[in-house]
């Protein structure tokens, strides 16, 4: 696959073997002065065949392999990249290959983008989520007093390389995680994409998972090469986010609960926003009933409580997608039908928590 727009600079390939002689040629294109690496350490452990043919082109002193994770995703680990470049005396004309899940392309995106006054980059997305969510579109960022995403840039990669043998060493909670990203695209598009997603097993990794991948892709970046800065229709993309974001906040704040995965959380911000849409906008109640089958058939609830609400709203009210003092989302008068910077209140929040935890079981 490879998607060329006018107004979307990236180019996106996709298939087994992309990393070999599709991005070598993109590279010999590009004519960059010096290559870097920043690579999730476990994907080098997992996949160092597939990454042979790419890092055979880079020095080793250019290849720094991390340890990571959301608690990397900080300005400290951009001090640290900003180090290592310079030390290796990179120019505004150098590469940087982001290759991990979408913390590290988020995290080396953005700190490409303000190196120099902006470096070029390369992500090769290795989780589900970032195959079809972090790495394509631009959006770059780090999470800042427990914030998440707070700073961050709109900084295109040149090229987004997808190769789907990196999935197979992922653990089955994070392709469930990425999974999400799917829902969320079929659920803003029509009923054939929401049955057909709904309709599989998330954990096979097979041909009909490709398949969605790819065409999720291709509905994130024809969505984004029309706003290309979020400044109206993209802002779809953040379908179940506001409240998704602001559990995922509280769940990375205390010690108290369980990890939640991005996903997880967006999930979670599905089921209430799409409960809210219900009740304001006439969601059809039986759509919203095969959401909240499908997350129970395959995720695990999630023990939120009553006196987490007023954190949660807290939290909702500092998402960076809010104008002025009021808090908004994307919600859904049918699937495919959308309503773009809703209101958004408290009481609304905390019905949709109620909702949540009633069809999970809490």
């Amino acid at each position: 696959m490879l998607l060329e727009h006018k107004y979307l600079s990236s180019r996106i390939i996709a298939g087994r073997a992309c990393l070999g002689r599709p991005i070598a040629d993109l590279l010999e294109q590009m004519q960059p002065d010096k290559l870097f690496a920043l690579i999730d350490e476990a994907v080098m452990s997992a996949h160092e065949d597939l990454l042979r043919p790419l890092l055979a082109k880079i020095p080793t002193i250019r290849q720094k392999i991390w340890v990571i994770d959301e608690s990397r995703k900080n300005l400290q680990s951009c001090l640290e990249i900003w180090q290592w470049l310079e030390g290796e005396r990179a120019s505004r004309h150098s590469l940087l290959i982001n290759i991990g899940g979408g913390v590290l392309t988020d995290l080396g995106g953005f700190a490409a983008s303000v190196f120099k006054r902006g470096m070029r980059t390369i992500n090769v997305p290795t989780s589900l989520m970032g195959m079809v969510d972090a790495a394509i579109g631009g959006k770059t960022g780090i999470d800042w007093l427990g914030l998440k995403n707070i700073i961050g840039s709109f900084h295109q990669a040149e090229v987004v390389a997808v190769d789907p043998g990196f999935l197979s060493s992922l653990p089955p909670r994070e392709v469930l995680s990425g999974y999400v990203e799917l829902v969320k695209h079929s659920l803003l598009q029509t009923k054939a994409e929401w049955d057909n997603c709904r309709g599989r097993d998330p954990l096979l990794l097979n041909d009909s998972l490709y398949d969605l991948i790819e065409q999720s892709a291709r509905f994130k970046a024809n969505l984004i090469a029309r706003d290309p800065q979020e400044g109206g229709l993209r802002k779809v993309l953040n379908l179940g986010h506001t409240i998704g974001h602001a559990v995922e906040s509280l769940a990375l704040e205390s010690d108290s609960l369980p990890s939640l995965t991005h996903g997880e959380a967006v999930l979670i911000g599905l089921i209430a926003e799409t409960y809210i849409s219900h009740r304001r906008y006439g969601f059809p109640s039986d759509e919203l009933q095969s959401l909240v089958y499908f997350a129970r058939e395959y995720y695990s609830p999630f023990p939120l409580r009553c006196n987490m609400y007023k954190r949660i709203v807290d939290f909702a009210m500092n998402d960076k997608k809010n104008r002025g003092n009021g808090i908004s989302f994307v919600a859904l008068r049918a699937i495919g039908e959308y309503v773009i910077d809703a209101p958004l209140s408290e009481s609304d929040i905390r019905e949709g928590l109620d909702f949540y935890r009633e069809s999970s079981g809490f």
